[in-house]
């Protein structure tokens, strides 16, 4: 589980707490990695090595049953990006203070959360 408020904003109106089929996840990549190079052929690993869904309690990230090797990882696409969450309308995310980085790329789509 993911820490995620669900915190949207409108044009000139007050932050409001959405419920969670109000937004909608996008695989940008799940990849298994390993130093011979990648195990798997298939295109991007969505829905085959992970999913994520926007729950009550946050984003609820599974990975599916799999196994990684002794020197096997795995990564994500652009900025290491797993999944993107954003509102069915468009409408802003207000994500925490605590929870932003230097290293966090914002549009106004998609937030990627990173870690250095």
């Amino acid at each position: 589980m993911l820490p995620f408020e669900r915190i949207v904003v409108a044009a000139n109106e007050a932050p409001i707490v959405a419920p969670p089929e109000d937004f909608i996840v996008d695989c940008i990549f799940v990849g298994v990695r390993s130093r011979d190079g990648p195990p798997s052929s298939d295109d991007n690993g969505c829905g085959v090595y992970a999913e994520a869904k926007v729950v009550e309690a946050g984003v609820e990230l599974t990975f599916r049953d799999i196994s990684l090797c002794a020197e096997c990882w795995i990564v994500g696409g652009p900025s290491s990006a797993l999944f993107t969450v954003r509102h069915i309308d468009g409408l802003a995310l207000q994500l925490p203070e605590q929870n932003v980085t230097i290293a966090n790329i914002f549009t106004e789509d998609a937030a990627f959360c990173a870690t250095s």
